[in-house]
């Protein structure tokens, strides 16, 4: 079987995890920066997947409520 790799230029993987994760361009630069330190290369499937990893721990952590559980309604109360 042949594996065939496709590594990115840096405008392309910036572009790229902009738009997948919504980060500003400084927030995607330094996540790039991470992701070559533990990579070495930009190749296209490794950071896809660390994209989607990324994605789905971002995901969890807006869903997850607060230290010292979910704020208070703070919406009128009706029957009170």
């Amino acid at each position: 079987m042949v594996s065939v790799t496709t590594e990115l230029s840096d405008d392309q993987a910036l572009r790229l995890i902009m738009g997948r994760l919504n980060y500003s361009p400084a927030k995607a630069q330094a996540w790039l920066a991470s992701f070559k330190r533990r990579h070495g290369s930009v190749q296209l499937g490794a950071l896809m997947r660390a994209i989607t990893s990324q994605r789905d721990q971002n995901a969890r952590e807006f869903s997850t409520p607060p230290p010292g559980g979910p704020s208070p309604d703070i919406g009128p109360s009706f029957g009170s």
